[in-house]
């Protein structure tokens, strides 16, 4: 199962049906919290941090601002006990450290400046969005796009699979994959990520999650990228 976010520009309202969305169950704040530890150079120290956590990315590293990104995000029935999470996003961020805005999924409306959760399966889906009054950094566009696994485990136990399950050697029949990764510039442009723009990352040795992206995968993924694994006893923190 593939999907696939997109965006509305031109939209001032929740669609019929639709409300904002906020972070108020406590599952929310956890993956919200749990983002805004993550800075971009120290995943180790991330992970020494908040034990339990495990997560591999690919980063923009551009000095711009950006209005949102989207990827298709391969989608798999992975087995996790109640207290676990495994998740695949896209992280929009903006802000120094000690204010660091996060959300995870989300096109900057321009005319508005809301933050739009919206899934492109036959037809976009509008989810609905995070009011631009919720940020004093995202409202004027996000610094950073991360294209990420993450997992959570409590201390002493297991690490959850991460995206299939299998690991990126095992290429496109069987990881799990990011692909037509895309941003929304600073001109509202939608464009594909460039090689020399991104940066990956990994908190964990390459046998229990790991993430490989080359780039240019062909027409059928084009900006692509695998990751994942099994995780397991051995993780580290």
């Amino acid at each position: 199962m593939q999907n696939r976010s997109s965006y509305g520009k031109s939209m001032v309202k929740c669609p019929d049906g639709k409300v904002p969305i906020y972070n108020k169950t406590e599952r929310h704040q956890i993956i919200t919290n749990s983002s805004s530890k993550l800075q971009i150079d120290d995943f180790q120290q991330y992970s020494q941090s908040a034990p339990g956590y495990h997560t591999v990315a690919l980063d923009t590293t551009q000095t711009t601002i950006f209005h949102g990104a989207h990827a298709a995000i391969s989608g798999y029935g992975l087995s996790v006990e109640g207290n676990q999470h495994s998740i695949s996003s896209i992280w929009i961020e903006s802000g120094p450290p000690t204010e660091l805005n996060s959300i995870k999924v989300g096109v900057g409306d321009r005319f508005t400046g809301h933050w739009w959760l919206i899934i492109q399966l036959i037809e976009p889906i509008y989810v609905g969005y995070w009011p631009k009054e919720l940020f004093n950094h995202l409202s004027r566009g996000a610094s950073s796009i991360r294209f990420a696994g993450q997992t959570y485990s409590p201390p002493n136990k297991d690490s959850p699979p991460m995206g299939s399950g299998r690991l990126p050697k095992e290429k496109f029949r069987n990881s799990a994959f990011m692909a037509i990764l895309e941003i929304i510039d600073s001109e509202y442009n939608e464009v594909a990520v460039k090689d020399r723009d991104m940066k990956q990352y990994t908190d964990t040795h390459s046998e229990c999650y790991d993430l490989a992206y080359d780039g240019y995968q062909g027409p059928r993924f084009k900006q692509a990228f695998l990751y994942g694994g099994p995780g397991g006893k051995n993780c580290g923190i």
